[in-house]
């Protein structure tokens, strides 16, 4: 999913998104992962902050 984020291509980055779930992923560890890359701070539980 990362690698898809970094290349910008959204269609994978839904893919990915959807495996995720399927594999019981929680929303909350997926939105660490997109937090990753952006300006926006993950979540406030997000163990990506301590990065």
């Amino acid at each position: 999913m990362r690698a898809s984020q970094i290349n910008g291509c959204g269609l994978c980055v839904d893919m990915h998104t959807r495996a995720l779930r399927a594999a019981g992923e929680s929303d909350e560890r997926i939105a660490c992962v997109a937090g990753s890359l952006t300006r926006v701070r993950a979540p406030k539980n997000c163990h990506m902050n301590d990065i």
